[in-house]
C-alpha cells in the first residue's frame, strides 16, 4: 500500500504509545478537519508490511513529525526509533505533552504543546503544524461555559456565561459583597437588600477580531425592577493562554474569565 501524496496539505506523523491510543485519534481528527493529512499507523500499516521499512516511509513522507510524549511514549522502544529517525532526517519535530514526563535531552530546546491546549482551540497544535499564517476560528475557540470575576473597590461579583458559536451569550451575575459596586453587579444592590447571593440573568453577544486578537463581550443584565445595565468587555485572548483570560472594560475594572467547559 503506498502513501497519498497530495500536493499543498500539511503531512503530519504521528508518533505514540499504543497507551494513549485515545488522544491521538482526537488529535488526528482535528488535524484532518483542518486540512492536514495525516500517518497513523493503525490507518497505514497492514498485515504483510515489513514495520521498519513502512514506519520510515511515512516519516519520509510527512513534513511535520508530532511527537505525542507521555510516560508511555518514553518507555516504548518503537517510539524512540521513530523520533530518532525523524531526527536523522531532520523533519520538523513538534512535541505534544500528554503529562509531565520530560522529554529526552536531544529534544529539550524544542518548542512544544502543552496538552491543555486542547482547552483552547487546539490553536498552538495547528499553528505549529499549519503555519503562522494560521488563524483560528472563534466559533470553535471560544463557544462553551466561562465563569468571570470582576472586583471594583473590594466588592466582587461573579458571572457565568455560555458563549454560543451563534455569537449570543446567555448567563447569570450575582453580588459577593454589599457595598458601592457600580456596573452590572451594582443594579442589584437597592433591589436585593441583605440577599447577597442572589443571582440574575444576563444576555448579550460577543465577537472575535482576528486582526486585533480582541474578543469583546456586550452583555445586558435586568435586575428585579426591571432596570437595565449593559457592560462591553475588550480582551486580548490570543487562544494560547493557560486556565484564563483577561480584559478590562470601559470602566477600567479588571475582568477575569475561567473557562469551565
Amino acid at each position: 500500500m503506498s502513501i497519498a501524496r497530495q500536493s499543498g496539505q500539511p503531512k503530519v506523523f504521528l508518533s505514540h504509545s499504543h497507551k494513549d491510543r485515545h488522544s491521538i485519534t482526537r488529535l488526528q481528527d482535528v488535524l484532518q478537519s483542518n486540512g492536514a493529512e495525516t500517518y497513523l499507523d493503525q490507518d497505514q500499516i497492514q498485515a504483510g508490511d515489513v514495520l521498519p521499512n513502512r514506519i520510515r516511509e511515512g516519516i519520509e513522507w510527512c513534513n511535520t513529525f508530532l511527537l505525542c510524549w507521555s510516560s508511555s511514549a518514553a518507555s516504548s522502544s518503537w517510539v524512540g526509533k521513530e523520533w530518532n529517525m525523524a531526527y536523522d532526517q531532520r523533519k520538523k519535530i513538534v512535541p505534544y505533552l500528554l503529562d509531565n514526563t520530560m522529554l529526552p535531552a536531544a529534544l529539550e530546546n524544542l518548542v512544544y504543546v502543552p496538552v491543555d491546549d486542547c482547552e483552547h482551540g487546539d490553536a498552538e497544535l495547528l499553528k505549529a503544524v499549519l503555519g503562522r499564517g494560521y488563524s483560528p476560528d472563534p466559533t470553535t475557540l471560544f463557544p462553551g461555559t466561562w465563569h468571570a470575576t470582576v472586583d471594583v473597590s473590594g466588592v466582587q461579583a461573579t458571572y457565568n456565561f455560555e458563549l454560543r458559536a451563534n455569537g449570543q451569550v446567555e448567563g447569570d451575575v450575582g453580588i459577593d459583597q454589599s457595598s458601592g459596586f457600580g456596573g452590572l453587579a451594582g443594579l442589584f444592590l437597592s433591589e436585593l437588600g441583605d440577599t447577597l447571593f442572589a443571582r440574575a440573568p444576563l444576555h448579550g453577544s460577543w465577537s472575535y477580531d482576528q486582526g486585533t486578537q480582541v474578543l469583546t463581550l456586550s452583555v445586558t443584565a435586568m435586575g428585579a425592577t426591571g432596570q437595565q445595565n449593559t457592560e462591553v468587555v475588550k480582551i486580548q485572548a490570543t487562544g494560547r493562554e493557560k486556565g484564563a483570560i483577561q480584559g478590562r472594560d470601559f470602566k477600567g475594572n479588571i475582568w477575569t474569565l475561567h473557562r469551565v467547559s
